[in-house]
């Protein structure tokens, strides 16, 4: 209607600035093909207007648009155009933000590298600019992929510079997505408390502005933290009330992804048809408005609760789909992850031989992508894998990349990869083979010897390594004290385990038992 009354009136530039401002709404919406028509056709109406200026605003709409739906190389091309007319048009705001834009869509494509020096080209511009908005929202966007890198210092160190600039501005927005971002990355550290003040400060300012948006995000953040940590009613009560607020704001989008949310923790207490009914729910929401992105990963979780089922015969065609919209979408982490899942699925059929290449082409994949977590995730799952095909070598060699890259990222990961080496180890004793044992534990003791003689990256990661060189002293001395066939030196070798062992115990509170162990 609004359209017709520009087009009676013959005013088409007025016409073209309200398809945008059209385009806008139904963006916020999730109405994407809605929103792609109104872009294109104001896109037209620029061109046809000789509106160089007029024809890279929606350029850049069109580009946003396909980068939320997952269509990325549309929306590079799309940003690319506008960078060209803003450069020829010498206008140093519009590159900027362009150049934040590609550097958000290779982000998402998990082309780590390339969104940085985007990120790292916009920053300078925005800061020759003196816009300081601009730098703040691209140091935020810099720690986001920090952060997925697993450099969380440095992430926290961007988050804070831009929180520390949107409040001199008193722009409470910005203050507000910063926390929502430190609150991710304390998340993400196990820092839950850190975490969730975090998400509450954040929901409060957006209550305060009256941003229901942000609010449901906030609330599904929150969700994400008690998630984590096992909270299951209270992560429900909070995806439910992100949900609701979706709902009323006709935000299609985010109530898919609430759903997905709930199909999680419905998923993680074994609530089998009520994590399968909201997946399904996402999934078409994801399909009717040709989000292949959601698409995509809400057939990776379906796919992973028929898993979890035994249901063998349908988790493979979840995952296969899943897999050719990631490649499709040149979505290099989300294959990996994929890839991830169909080897655990084939290790649990008992194909090791193809489990252990279809993880390996996933840690190929998360190498290029420099996605350490991941990395560290994935050599402990093929040392899981080698350890089943008889291969204990290969098993080794995995966990010993695993713990050397968990060193030099964060204590969490440190300590959840020695919750995976602890009981390899006993159960390695149990069967008597304490020489495979002692192999393991100086092996690895070894290793961690030589990262502790460089500096660390916090007091942290300098303390989980003491921790880790004990453990792994602990392991060695078990094997080594049950070969040893001098009485004296087996019950010397016994003896240093056991006091370790026991420091380790008391730093820990017996996460890992190792005193009942070297008692046993």
């Amino acid at each position: 209607m609004i359209i017709g009354i520009f087009s009676k009136l013959g005013g088409s530039r007025d016409e073209a600035n309200a398809l945008m401002s059209l385009g806008d709404v139904y963006s916020q919406q999730g109405r994407w093909e809605e929103a792609i028509v109104c872009y294109n056709n104001a896109l037209e109406i620029f061109r046809k207007l000789r509106h160089p200026h007029g024809e890279a605003n929606a350029l850049m709409s069109l580009g946003n648009v396909y980068s939320d739906i997952g269509r990325w190389e549309e929306a590079i091309a799309n940003y690319n155009n506008a960078l060209e007319i803003f450069r020829k048009l010498g206008d140093r705001q519009g590159e900027a933000k362009t150049l934040m834009n590609l550097g958000r869509v290779y982000f998402q494509q998990g082309r780590w590298e390339e969104a940085i020096a985007n990120y790292n080209n916009a920053l300078e511009a925005f800061r020759k600019l003196g816009d300081r908005q601009g730098e703040a929202q691209t140091l935020n966007n810099l720690g986001l992929v920090y952060a997925y890198q697993g450099h969380w210092e440095e992430a926290i160190a961007n988050y804070n510079n831009a929180l520390e600039i949107f409040r001199k501005l008193g722009v409470r927005q910005g203050e507000a997505n910063a926390l929502m971002n430190l609150g991710l990355v304390y998340s993400q550290q196990g820092r839950w408390e850190e975490a969730i003040a975090n998400y509450n400060n954040a929901l409060e300012i957006f209550r305060k502005l009256g941003d229901h948006h942000g609010e449901a995000n906030a609330l599904m953040n929150l969700g994400n933290v008690y998630f984590q940590q096992g909270r299951w009613e209270e992560a429900i009560a909070n995806y439910n009330n992100a949900l609701e607020i979706f709902r009323k704001l006709g935000v299609r989008q985010g109530e898919a992804n609430a759903l997905m949310n709930l199909g999680n923790v419905y998923q993680m207490q074994g609530r089998w048809d009520e994590a399968t009914g909201c997946y399904e729910q996402a999934l078409a929401i994801f399909r009717e408005l040709g989000d292949p992105l959601g698409e995509a990963n809400a057939l990776t979780n379906l796919g992973s609760v028929y898993a979890q089922q035994d249901r063998l015969e349908e988790a493979p065609g979840c995952y296969e789909q899943a897999l050719a919209i990631f490649r499709k979408l040149g979505d290099r982490h989300g294959e990996a992850s994929i890839l991830n899942n169909l080897a655990n699925l084939y290790a649990k059929q008992g194909e090791l031989e193809k489990a252990l290449e279809t993880a390996g082409k996933a840690l190929n994949i998360f190498d290029e992508l420099k996605a350490y977590p991941d990395l560290v995730t994935c050599h402990r799952l093929m040392a899981s894998f080698s350890l089943q095909a008889g291969n204990v070598s290969a098993c080794f060699s995995h966990l010993a990349q695993a713990l050397y890259l968990a060193l030099q990222l964060h204590p969490k990961l440190v300590v959840d990869t020695i919750d995976i080496i602890v009981p390899l180890a006993k159960g390695l004793a149990s069967e008597g083979m304490f020489s495979a044992v002692a192999v393991l534990g100086s092996g690895l003791w070894e290793m961690v010897m030589k990262i502790r003689e460089e500096k660390p990256r916090s007091e942290e990661l300098k303390w989980v390594g003491m921790l880790a060189q004990e453990v792994c002293a602990v392991i060695a001395l078990m094997g080594m004290s049950r070969l040893e066939e001098r009485p004296k030196e087996r019950a010397k070798a016994s003896e240093t385990a056991l006091e370790m062992a026991k420091d380790v115990d008391e730093e820990t509170g017996g996460r890992w038992k190792l005193e009942e162990w070297v008692r046993s």
